[in-house]
């Protein structure tokens, strides 16, 4: 049950010993100026408190002072000395990289613009199972969470981590052209790492299903449409267009070769199958980039 936390209370969090933290997950925060603020991964530091705005997801920094009362079920975080420095050798590895500083890109605009709205410390965690387990390297996909609080990361447009750039797929579906409409994934938190990038695209993959024929398989075909349905889904190249802003999802071989043709025709596919071969659409997009 959420307990309200007054401003004498929250003068004692700041208290708490040099191995621990006190954080509060999620709740609401009432300015002075009776001001309500929904709140996620809230921190105490000295006379203040960092946290992220819910509103636009940018972490702010207010004093103490300022405050009339927080309501939400605060946790203790144990804080390990830090452990000895020690030098570790650089693997360098051909993977893209994009120059974007590291941190959360709540919306478009912040990604247009290389600033991040906020650079919290963050973990990736694997898409599948119900106890999502840690991810200790890079991946293509995965979902992202706050470090301290252990909160899913939700409703941001992209995420640079160790160096490597991923759109969050509701990003996607929310910016893409209008002729991809009918595109869809149930994980929308899920994020996609771009593996190829220049100063006109980056580009990306993710699974994707066309939502109508999903659908239709769902409702008319009872359980063997929901097997079928499943296997609607395909690894599909998604493209980020710096001149227009937004995405452009390859629903199929011939959207592929919509796409393609007036800018690399050399990259044009036969389409022997209904989906565009993946490596070749690859090296197509590593030749307009």
């Amino acid at each position: 049950m959420k307990k309200s936390l007054l401003l004498l209370l929250l003068l004692m969090f700041c208290t708490v010993s040099a191995q621990q933290q006190t954080v509060i997950p999620n709740g609401t925060l009432t300015l002075k100026t009776d001001e309500k603020i929904t709140f996620a991964n809230m921190r105490f530091k000295g006379n203040q408190i960092v946290f992220n705005d819910l509103k636009d997801n940018k972490e702010r920094t207010l004093e103490l002072t300022e405050v009339k009362a927080i309501e939400g079920k605060a946790i203790t975080v144990d804080q390990a000395a830090p452990a000895p420095k020690t030098v570790v050798p650089e693997i360098k590895d051909s993977r893209f990289r994009p120059n974007y500083p590291d941190g959360i890109y709540a919306t478009k605009e912040d990604f247009i613009n290389k600033k991040p709205s906020s650079a919290p410390e963050l973990i990736a965690k694997e898409l599948a199972g119900f106890e999502k387990e840690r991810i200790s390297g890079i991946v293509d996909h995965c979902f992202f969470y706050y470090a301290i609080s252990d909160e899913k990361i939700k409703n941001v447009f992209a995420i640079s981590y160790k160096g490597h750039l991923f759109f969050q797929l509701e990003a996607i579906l929310k910016n893409r052209n209008k002729t991809d409409r009918a595109q869809t994934n149930s994980q929308y938190n899920q994020f996609t790492r771009v593996t190829i990038g220049g100063e006109h695209y980056f580009y990306a993959e993710a699974n994707l299903a066309n939502q109508w024929a999903q659908g239709f398989a769902y409702g008319g075909m009872g359980a063997a449409g929901a097997i079928a349905a499943q296997g609607m889904q395909y690894d599909k190249g998604i493209v980020w267009d710096f001149k227009n802003q937004e995405f452009n999802i390859f629903k199929n071989c011939k959207d592929y070769n919509d796409f393609i043709v007036p800018l690399y025709p050399e990259g044009k596919l036969a389409c022997k199958s209904q989906q565009p071969d993946l490596y070749q659409v690859r090296n197509a997009m590593q030749a307009i980039k």
